[in-house]
């Protein structure tokens, strides 16, 4: 199964400087890590893409999320998740690095697939480590 993350931002002035190299690798290590349960696979078949749509919003405390929306004749399940923003300066000059919004993104890409049936314990148990590996990641912030 494939799990794609992509971005974008609806809200003027909200949003992440998060690259499209970070949305492939990101995407990659959350395929491996989700697994397909029987509950999903006699839901929606086995060669279903889930596509998560990252975004985010000021007058938020938690994730949110829409969806999903199911394209059957393109084998997608797709949902938004939207992200708690604080100013980016604040954000930086207060914690140092992009820890909280990376560790909400893989909060929602576990959270969702799980209310479809999926198995995430393993992103779960993974969740430090890819926020190690992904934060000592250059390529993964725009530096514009």
């Amino acid at each position: 199964m494939d799990i794609v993350l992509s971005q974008f931002y609806i809200e003027a002035g909200a949003n992440f400087p998060f690259t499209h190299v970070f949305q492939q690798k990101i995407s990659r290590e959350i395929s491996k890590l989700v697994e397909t349960t029987e509950e999903f696979t006699s839901k929606y078949g086995a060669d279903f893409t889930i596509i998560i749509r990252i975004s985010a919003k000021t007058l938020i405390d938690a994730i949110e999320f829409r969806g999903p929306t199911i394209f059957k004749r393109d084998k997608d399940v797709e949902y938004t998740m939207f992200l708690p923003y604080t100013p980016l300066a604040n954000e930086v000059a207060n914690s140092g690095s992009y820890e909280a919004p990376f560790h909400n993104i893989l909060e929602g890409a576990a959270e969702f697939p799980e209310r479809l049936g999926l198995e995430c314990s393993k992103l779960r148990a993974e969740f430090n480590g890819i926020t190690r590996r992904f934060l000592d990641d250059k390529t993964i912030l725009s530096t514009v």
